[in-house]
């Protein structure tokens, strides 16, 4: 669900920067075909970009904490209602849903239509195209046919229009607009794509009428444009000779052709699409840390709690590995998770049956999170039990209560030694709730500090055990 909300929101985002980079700084070029090829490119950037995934190392410690599954305590009410228990990324995805199916449904229909009206006409076929003429068309293009209310060949006007439709053809403009109407089903709900498309469309047609201002006078063909101007709607994949946008067409025939050295624009294309595969198709991953290999000759020392230091039998490298007692020290992550008394569905019992909400909280109507934290010891026992999140009212001293009086754990493993563990319990009061005890829906699922949650308890994650480095995408 999350994934497809990232992706429409890249995919809008990407499109956005590149059309503003279009508008800014090339649609006033009269380089038509690298103008196409940069639209035509940056919509396939904006489609592909979120879907990227590249790696990257970086050298940053990271540092987390173990936390346990957060506890809800609370009054068991009614469930909720259906709509009660949606969440806003559903909501926000059953209209995306309505939505596209409506696009996806107008993009069918206006595709058949157009196949409709060709089935319905008369067809010539030539070399390179193939004329559909009836009586209710205007000139236009689609893929390979040229359509047109009548065929004069010999008519000085319709050879003009039939050469600019042809443009059309043989640049295959039609998959272009294909691709964009793609784009739209997608991306219904974002206004930039209906500009985007507008763009296209205009390069498409600048495109076709500078071919034909170089065989026909450019005073002559802005006057047949005038004089054909239609208000008919556009037809998704179909080029109609005069669509729109004819005064700007016009201008933009007479208009002075820009420099050469005006192309290097176009250079700067390349440093925005690294920015942005960059940007969106990067993330970080946790790798495992390598054992620090030192060249050392010194002698064996043997005192507990010191480093003892191995020599090679070559006299090359060696390793130093950690020894002796770990009392005075205290892990936040360590190779084997603590495990409580009777496992975790031991724990999650011995909590349900033992926290209670207080009566001076549940009068004064506080709810809130209380987070406890309390070290697991050599020997297994819980030690420095402290609230570092609390709502007062009496919560925090029945959070801090529960840990204290509980049994031993069964100690931390780091090194193949016991270890002091630090852990920190969440504990969440709520009135009205029917989340009484543990969380059942979740149990399983949760994932903190590097250790996954399973039903034989804690075990630690592949990418959490010992040090860790970063490592990130691109």
């Amino acid at each position: 669900m999350n994934s497809l909300i990232n992706y429409l929101w890249e995919f809008s985002l990407v499109l956005i920067i590149c059309w503003g980079f279009y508008k800014l700084v090339l649609e006033r070029l009269t380089f038509f075909e690298l103008n196409r090829s940069f639209l035509i490119g940056a919509l396939l950037l904006a489609l592909v970009t979120p879907l990227l995934s590249f790696n990257f190392f970086i050298g940053s410690e990271l540092i987390r904490d173990m936390t346990l599954p957060t506890v809800f305590i609370g009054e068991e009410t009614k469930a909720p209602t259906f709509w009660e228990s949606l969440t806003w990324q559903e909501i926000l995805l059953s209209v995306y849903g309505v939505g596209f199916v409506f696009a996806l449904i107008h993009f069918l229909v206006g595709f058949v239509k157009s196949i409709l009206l060709l089935r319905s006409a008369k067809r010539i076929k030539t070399e390179k195209v193939t004329f559909a003429i009836h009586g209710g068309f205007q000139p236009a293009s689609f893929f390979h046919y040229i359509l047109l209310p009548e065929f004069k060949p010999d008519d000085a006007e319709q050879r003009q229009i039939i050469l600019h439709e042809s443009i059309h053809v043989d640049k295959k403009h039609s998959i272009d607009l294909l691709l964009v109407q793609i784009a739209k089903v997608v991306l219904w709900f974002n206004p930039v794509v209906y500009l985007f498309e507008q763009s296209l469309r205009e390069v498409h047609e600048f495109q076709a009428d500078q071919g034909v201002t170089q065989s026909y006078s450019s005073f002559d063909y802005s006057r047949l444009l005038v004089r054909l101007v239609s208000g008919q709607k556009n037809i998704q994949c179909i080029h109609h000779f005069s669509q729109f946008q004819t005064k700007k067409r016009i201008i933009m025939m007479n208009k002075e052709k820009s420099n050469q050295n005006q192309k290097g624009r176009f250079l700067m294309a390349i440093p925005l699409a690294a920015v942005l595969i960059f940007a969106f198709a990067c993330e970080q991953e946790i790798e495992e840390s390598m054992p620090t290999v030192i060249e050392e000759t010194s002698a064996i020392q043997p005192n507990s709690g010191e480093t003892i230091v191995l020599e090679n039998t070559d006299s090359e490298s060696v390793v130093i590995e950690e020894i002796g007692s770990y009392a005075d020290e205290v892990f936040d992550v360590v190779e084997e998770a603590p495990q409580p008394d009777g496992g975790m569905e031991g724990w999650v019992e011995y909590l349900t049956s033992n926290l209670k909400y207080p009566k001076q909280a549940r009068r004064m109507g506080i709810e809130g999170m209380v987070i406890v934290q309390f070290i697991v010891n050599e020997d297994g026992s819980i030690s420095d039990a402290e609230v570092i999140k609390g709502i007062g009212a009496g919560c925090d001293a029945e959070a801090l209560r529960v840990v204290q009086e509980a049994n031993n754990w069964q100690p931390g493993i780091q090194g193949g030694r016991e270890v002091r563990t630090r852990l920190n319990l969440p504990i969440s009061f709520k009135l009205g709730s029917d989340n009484k005890g543990v969380s059942s829906l979740g149990l399983y699922q949760h994932e903190f500090a590097g250790f996954e949650l399973s039903p034989t308890g804690l075990k630690p994650a592949e990418a959490f055990v010992q040090p860790m480095v970063g490592k990130g995408k691109c």
